[in-house]
């Protein structure tokens, strides 16, 4: 990864001065800045499983349990709030990590109190470009791995932001590629491959805390900003995509239809002929009212 120790400086600079998410991208720390960031004894300490507590759509507690070499997919809040922009972030879990540290400099608080501070490297995902994702469209979100040639394909993430583990399963029909990470031994990747996933779909249907998450309506949720762009083409032209093929004569169903509202007519008349023979039909009804 380049410049690996300079973003870890601003990834925890950025923690110490209690900066929004923002993907790290922190382009006004100086060198100076980055020199008052002191990891004690110049030693990072690695751990294998990260414990991740949220409250479920019906206010009950839950966890996911992240780890690097299996279960290493998260979803972090998206700091984009345009119209079109997906709700989440996604990242691949590639090390959890914990630190001691002081910070000296005109930006610190107390340069001799010791920080504790927890961080997670990740290489980082992006919605496919001009795929539709919504429940109008019956289609899942579709991700990739931002590639290498990215500055920011790889970063540091603080585990506070992470909601919770985020289930994904490779698609298959787009196979597998080297383009996105040339390099052969990686810790990116299993040991066992030199090739990466072109795309994976996100299985919102997990559980149903994923969906709602994902839907909105969730008690305690924040509202995700989730692009429907099926409502918006329905509120342009009035016409929601569906099964329905273009080629269907709406002239042909029309008129079925009128046929079916005149064979219901015609049944209603001799149902009402068949009533007047019989005194007590009301009475073999069950109604409501006897409960």
């Amino acid at each position: 990864m380049p410049d690996f120790i300079p973003k870890l400086q601003d990834h925890l600079l950025g923690h110490l001065l209690a900066r929004e998410f923002d993907g790290n991208a922190h382009e006004d720390f100086t060198d100076e800045d980055r020199n008052g960031v002191r990891i004690i004894g110049n030693t990072i300490y690695s751990v294998q499983l990260l414990c991740v507590n949220y409250t479920t759509y019906d206010i009950r507690r839950a966890s996911d349990t992240i780890n690097p070499c299996t279960h290493n997919f998260v979803i972090v809040q998206s700091p984009e709030d345009g119209p079109n922009a997906h709700p989440f972030w996604y990242a691949q879990v590639l090390g959890i990590y914990n630190v001691v540290l002081r910070h000296y400099g005109p930006r610190s608080h107390d340069e001799y109190k010791k920080h504790h501070m927890q961080f997670l490297w990740v290489h980082w995902l992006g919605v496919e470009p001009g795929h539709r994702s919504s429940r109008h469209y019956a289609q899942l979100p579709k991700i990739g791995f931002v590639p290498h040639t990215d500055p920011y394909a790889f970063g540091f993430l603080n585990p506070a932001f992470v909601i919770r583990g985020s289930h994904v399963t490779p698609a298959f029909a787009a196979g597998k590629t080297t383009k996105l990470l040339p390099a052969v031994h990686t810790v990116a990747r299993p040991s066992d491959t030199c090739e990466d996933w072109v795309n994976f779909y996100v299985n919102i249907f997990v559980d149903r805390d994923m969906i709602f998450r994902y839907i909105g309506g969730g008690i305690g949720h924040l509202t995700p900003v989730y692009a429907d762009e099926a409502s918006e083409d329905f509120e342009q032209d009035g016409t929601l995509p569906g099964p329905i093929s273009e080629d269907v004569d709406m002239d042909s169903a029309a008129d079925l239809a009128a046929r079916s509202d005149d064979k219901e007519t015609d049944e209603d008349d001799g149902s009402d002929d068949d009533g007047d023979g019989s005194d007590g039909s009301d009475d073999d009804d069950v109604g409501y009212g006897d409960y």
